[in-house]
């Protein structure tokens, strides 16, 4: 997998991943403290796993 393939898949699993917090937001089943911390979760890990794979 190239770089810029690398680069399209975390931007896709980027924009799913928001697109569900968002959603889990506006029904109030999470708050916004928890989406705040789970997003930075995620972010951490793909930053980890984008590092693992260069």
């Amino acid at each position: 997998m190239t770089e810029k393939e690398v680069g399209e898949l975390y931007a896709r699993l980027a924009f799913q991943y928001e697109s569900s917090i968002n959603s889990l937001l506006a029904r109030q089943i999470i708050d916004m403290d928890l989406a705040t911390t789970s997003r930075e979760k995620f972010c951490d890990s793909l930053n980890e796993e984008k590092l693992g794979i260069s």
